[in-house]
């Protein structure tokens, strides 16, 4: 048995081969592989030497966590069966921050582009994490936070100020992290042009139930919380009276009609008696 470099999760060795087709954890991929000089470096050495440092697998021993750069060098040299590689024994949760535990701190990066790499990996795990809190908020739950913004957080996590985290996290939800990682913008110029970018996302169209219940929240949220229960009785007592109404109504609706008297008919006038002729006119006097 043997730790990680942290000292506090559990790995083992000696254990079979990883199958040929692993694969890469998605948040592993968002660091660059290795390319040119120190790709050459590393592969001359991992065929000079195998791989030494062993490679970071998942506990369903499927995935790698770190260490794509040695396994696929390792695969090109047909090594790959000797790879030695540790198992992860945190959390599916935990695997992202101990990605960026093990690659952030150790690669050839300024201070910008760690802080990137941490606002990439956290920002949305943290914005997650606030809009779950505001969400029991609104239900009136008591949120668990110890009140620090996902800005803060940043900030602490990457040992930077939190203008400065401000700054990355405007980039990040641009989409022009990435730029900044690649040293294409510095995170001053990535947040002013994130600014200036049109938002092109349209609203949301809410189902008549959506809008019912979102009216209703800004209604009752209206009044203090220690008033909620008088409200709810109210519109209680409103929604039953509104029922009785209605019932009324529709019963009046159903109650047939009285059908209007008849009137007596017409009596017709009397015919006149006198002769005729012929044709039906009475002939004149001589």
């Amino acid at each position: 048995m043997a730790k990680d470099e942290k000292g506090d999760k559990v790995v083992e060795m000696d254990m079979p081969p990883l199958p040929k087709n692993m694969k890469i954890h998605p948040f592993a991929q968002t660091f660059a592989i290795l390319t040119g000089q120190e790709r050459d470096d590393l592969s001359a050495d991992i065929k000079a030497n195998g791989v030494v440092v062993p490679i970071v697998v998942n506990k369903k021993r499927d995935t790698i966590i770190d260490g794509r750069n040695r396994w696929m060098i390792a695969t090109e040299l047909g090594v790959q069966k000797d790879v030695p590689y540790d198992v992860f024994q945190g959390t599916d949760e935990e695997i992202p921050s101990e990605i960026l535990r093990l690659n952030v701190f150790r690669r050839h990066l300024d201070d910008d582009q760690r802080l990137a790499y941490i606002v990439k990996i956290r920002g949305p795990i943290l914005e997650k994490e606030g809009k779950k809190k505001q969400a029991e908020g609104a239900k009136g739950f008591k949120s668990k936070g110890d009140g620090q913004t996902s800005v803060s957080q940043l900030a602490k996590e990457g040992k930077t100020t939190e203008y400065k985290a401000q700054q990355m996290e405007k980039a990040r939800k641009a989409g022009l992290i990435d730029d900044v990682i690649q040293k294409k913008l510095t995170p001053a110029q990535a947040a002013s042009k994130a600014g200036s970018k049109k938002r092109t996302s349209t609203p949301k169209v809410l189902t008549f139930e959506e809008e019912v219940w979102a009216y209703w929240k800004r209604l009752v949220n209206h009044w203090p919380q220690t008033q909620h229960r008088d409200v709810f009785k109210m519109v209680t007592k409103f929604i039953d009276e509104r029922r009785s109404v209605v019932s009324e109504a529709k019963s009046t609706e159903k109650a047939p009609a009285k059908a209007p008297a008849k009137e007596a008919p017409a009596k017709k006038p009397a015919a006149k008696t006198g002769k005729t002729g012929k044709s039906g006119v009475t002939p004149a006097k001589k």
